[in-house]
């Protein structure tokens, strides 16, 4: 197994050294009032869909710890519930840090630094104004893909509600996505539409050469990026292609975007492609080898 990255290691070390136990106990349920009964069968869905096929994951009781950790993440922000694609962020944490505690600590404070948690509220106004920001940048320095994603009537929620919400746990793996995971840790959100752009771009030969919207679906849908972690990286801090991002220019798109959007118009938007805050569809889940 790939040696985990210095930073992302360094942090899991601090986890385990600083984060306190959470409100209430993962382990013996969850206080403050029962969790409303949807949202547990869509806890249970995900657990039972979540690297079914890892057998390290299975072999640590991951299904069990990953049902804990969820329900107890519902449980502690009962405004924001539950969100699918969070598994797959607690799943990979559960894999590092090994209890279902140190696991719901580091999922939220993961979101609490990339200031991210309005991606997974109703209507989910925020992750498609972030949407729309990634659109604008991708018209802006790689025009010809932009092209082709327009010409197909590509929708490009379909790639932000599976990169995003996953922060690429989906897309990504192993340590390309731990190292993906350390410049999340030290850029925040700056780092998510770099990635993003980098993954475009290692892709543009193929999206130049589709035929049809359905090609395209199925590839943005499948496909996993065959690289290194440096390659991917060093693409999405390329000077000559992402060039700078700047901290308030980055606020401002994202800030003009989301005053453009009403939570009323998101919801019924979300509604009408299906994804409601589901962010990766249950064709899309990956199951390790």
């Amino acid at each position: 197994m790939p040696m985990v990255s210095f930073l992302f290691d360094g942090w899991m070390i601090h986890m385990r050294l600083s984060a306190c136990r959470p409100e209430g106990d993962v382990a013996n349920g969850h206080e403050g009032g029962e969790e409303p009964s949807s949202i547990l069968d869509v806890i249970e869905a995900d657990v039972a869909r979540t690297f079914p096929n890892d057998d390290k994951f299975q072999e640590m009781g991951g299904p069990d710890h990953l049902r804990l950790v969820l329900v107890e993440l519902a449980r502690q922000d009962m405004e924001l519930g539950y969100c699918q694609s969070l598994n797959f962020i607690a799943a990979n944490f559960l894999m590092v840090l090994h209890t279902p505690e140190m696991a719901v600590s580091a999922v939220r404070q993961l979101i609490m630094k990339l200031q991210t948690r309005q991606w997974y509220m109703e209507g989910m106004r925020q992750l498609r104004a972030d949407t729309a920001v990634l659109e604008e940048m991708l018209r802006e320095r790689l025009p010809a893909v932009h092209q082709v994603l327009v010409q197909h009537q590509f929708d490009f929620l379909f790639v932000t509600s599976k990169w995003f919400l996953c922060l690429f746990a989906a897309t990504l793996s192993d340590e390309v996505l731990r190292r993906v995971w350390d410049v999340l840790l030290v850029d925040g959100i700056e780092a998510v539409f770099r990635v993003s752009l980098s993954l475009f771009a290692l892709h543009q030969k193929a999206i130049l050469q589709v035929k049809s919207q359905d090609d395209l679906i199925h590839m943005m849908q499948e496909w996993q990026p065959n690289c290194s972690p440096e390659v991917l990286i060093q693409k999405a801090y390329c000077p000559t292609f992402v060039g700078p991002i700047g901290r308030l220019d980055l606020d401002q798109r994202r800030r003009r975007s989301a005053d453009a959007i009403s939570s009323a118009d998101a919801r019924a938007e979300m509604r009408a492609t299906q994804l409601r805050r589901g962010g990766v569809r249950p064709a899309s889940v990956l199951s390790r080898a």
